[in-house]
């Protein structure tokens, strides 16, 4: 009872605390320091929040990748090596969870009996508590009212103080799991400063505790001379980045050289994750570009040519400081330095390639040229990469733009932290919904008000593909934050022994074998023609695809087939993106060398009836039953 009442009692005063800023409204207020009011609090909240930085693994391997050129230059200057500190505390962490699991059994072991005597004899086998005795429970039952209930919680409370050892290490413990002991005063020095003194905080401003926690640098308590107190685990996956900054941030140099890395980083990751993914995409990084034109230059950070269509990419390694994620009125600097700068970088970068379709000769700081042929995109969408989560308000650019936080007129462009990128890149079972996903996202973000953070939008994405026709009315504010824990159990709870179903949006088979067979042929235009048929919504692709196979067996019953007779079925498919019409049409053999008259026949039909400004027309010989496709193609209504 006594911890349930401490839970309440530390939610209640972070609920009064994010209501703190509703002292700051007024009637006199305007619409625009409403909102600033509204982004502030919201950055403040996901700061008392304690969002990690990614999940485990990912966060641990990051951070690996992240220090590992400069481990030679922190060992030589503080004597140690960041990846050997973060195995040797994994390893003395996870031995705290098995004493904690231990602890839990042995709970269980005296909470499964049905009778006093039974609890409390069990209790006794798995705890050496002298202050309990069975004949004395038992007369509290006997003779003061006491009940079996009252005994398994007076058992539970009186076993959380063996609890508190789980917690408990001893000072060389930490330094014996650093696999290099000839160095252990270093090592000793160094965890001696993530650890604080009973009392410390005693004067501490309380008002600060919640948005600059001393623990989150400092997560450790010296108990004794000689015992370590870790009583929140997780703290070291929440802050282990601001742990390992403020420790190398006692050499100015190392700093120099740390931030100097960030970027590098930054910009090396992003690039092998989508090249990754994206085996078959053209890749160009730090392209020097100019547009006289518009009067702009610029440089580039990597562009991704997928067939027809480019993905612009910025990346911004900058940290968000402390006063703005304390709500500060610094969050306009930060908005403007990792997210708006960015956008406009993107957007100006898009508008030469689209302005200029030709081939261009990039130079790049490495002395690289990058040769981009321009002529054959078809489509251009820009993305911005940030090293740290911004949180929910990365979603917001429009309603920032409108309370005067971020740049106005510059069109919103998703601003995705690089966890959140990794976790897409894995989730997406084709890089079609990914490349559907990135670019139906910014449209999302300005046609919908909604409250939800990147992770937020993915499961939504996954639920509803972003289809119109799934959608409630643009008018409706959509709640999505906590969607993101859907992803938990897959990104958390798989190992060796269990696997957890991936995530993913329910597509008809017909769909999943036109992916499979426009990867194995490498159509023209294929990225452009999936991200078409990942508008149809769901619901649409099973009943599309009933329909056409009741006309396949239509037309397999004829004789013999003319151009006059041939039939097709359509469906058209909008988005925020684009406006199309998904046709397909059944044919016998010996009509199939007239495909070209009966692709662009349809085509026009299709596009006048519904006035579609893209037609994209399947056609299935369905005599020799080639499936899913015998060819697919993708016509656009201004160039007919």
């Amino acid at each position: 009872m006594e911890f349930q009442e401490f839970r309440d009692l530390t939610s209640y005063v972070a609920y009064l605390y994010s209501a703190k800023d509703f002292a700051d409204y007024s009637a006199t207020l305007s619409d625009e320091e409403i909102a600033t009011l509204r982004f502030r609090s919201m950055l403040r909240t996901h700061t008392m929040v304690v969002r990690n930085w990614g999940y485990e693994e990912q966060t641990i391997r990051v951070l690996k990748q992240l220090y590992e050129p400069l481990e030679e230059a922190i060992e030589g200057e503080l004597g140690i090596r960041v990846c050997l500190v973060v195995d040797a505390v994994r390893s003395q962490l996870e031995s705290a969870g098995q004493r904690l699991q231990e602890h839990v059994t042995r709970v269980k072991s005296f909470m499964k009996p049905k009778t006093v005597e039974g609890a409390v004899e069990a209790y006794l086998r798995v705890f050496k508590d002298n202050g309990i005795q069975v004949e004395v429970v038992r007369s509290w039952v006997r003779d003061n009212g006491w009940t079996f209930e009252n005994v398994r919680v007076m058992l539970l409370n009186r076993s959380n103080s063996f609890l508190l050892t789980a917690f408990a290490f001893e000072a060389g413990d930490f330094v014996n799991a650093y696999s290099d002991t000839a160095i252990a005063p270093d090592v000793q020095r160094m965890f001696s400063n993530w650890a604080m003194e009973l009392g410390e905080l005693r004067d501490s401003n309380r008002h600060h505790l919640l948005l600059a926690n001393p623990i989150w640098l400092r997560p450790i308590i010296r108990a004794t001379p000689n015992i370590l107190f870790w009583p929140i685990l997780s703290l070291f996956q929440g802050f282990c980045f601001l742990l390992f900054e403020a420790l190398i941030s006692q050499s100015p140099a190392l700093k120099q050289k740390y931030l100097k890395r960030r970027g590098e980083f930054l910009e090396q990751y992003t690039s092998q994750l989508f090249q990754q993914r994206f085996p078959d995409a053209e890749c160009f990084k730090g392209s020097k570009w100019e547009n006289p034109d518009a009067g702009e230059k610029g440089e580039n950070d990597l562009l991704l040519i997928f067939d027809s269509i480019a993905l612009i990419v910025e990346e911004k390694s900058g940290a968000i400081n402390p006063i703005a994620k304390r709500g500060g009125l610094s969050i306009k600097q930060e908005i403007e330095q990792l997210i708006t700068e960015a956008t406009k970088q993107a957007h100006a970068f898009a508008a030469l390639l689209r302005d200029h379709p030709r081939k261009h000769a990039f130079t790049t700081e490495r002395g690289a040229v990058n040769k981009v042929d321009a002529s054959k995109i078809k489509q251009i969408f820009c993305l911005t990469i940030t090293l740290e989560r911004f949180g929910p308000i990365a979603t917001q650019l429009p309603g920032l733009q409108a309370a005067g936080l971020a740049r106005p007129n510059v069109p919103p462009v998703p601003t995705v932290s690089l966890a959140d990128l990794e976790i897409a890149l894995e989730l997406f079972a084709t890089p079609y919904e990914l490349l559907h996903y990135l670019t139906r996202r910014a449209a999302f973000e300005l046609h919908r008000q909604f409250i939800g953070d990147e992770l937020d939008l993915l499961v939504y994405y996954l639920q509803t593909g972003f289809a119109e026709k799934s959608l409630p009315d643009s008018k409706v504010l959509l709640v999505l934050s906590r969607l993101r824990s859907k992803l938990d159990p897959f990104f958390m709870g798989s190992s060796d022994d269990v696997q957890f179903e991936r995530p993913k949006r329910s597509l008809s088979k017909w769909w999943q074998q036109i992916f499979e067979a426009l990867d194995r042929k490498g159509v023209r235009r294929r990225y452009e023609i999936g991200c078409v048929l990942l508008d149809m919504p769901d619901e649409d692709q099973h009943a599309f695809e009933d329909q056409f196979g009741e006309l396949s067996t239509k037309v397999k019953q004829q004789l013999h087939s003319t151009f006059e007779n041939v039939e097709a079925i359509w469906n058209p498919v909008k988005s925020a993106v684009l406006n199309a019409v998904v046709v397909a049409t059944p044919v016998l053999t010996e009509i199939y060398p007239k495909r070209d008259l009966v692709v662009r026949n349809f085509a026009e039909r299709a596009m006048i009836e519904t006035g579609a400004d893209q037609a994209l027309v399947i056609l299935v010989d369905v005599e020799l039953e080639h499936w899913p496709y015998s060819g697919i193609y993708l016509l656009d209504k201004a160039l007919m």
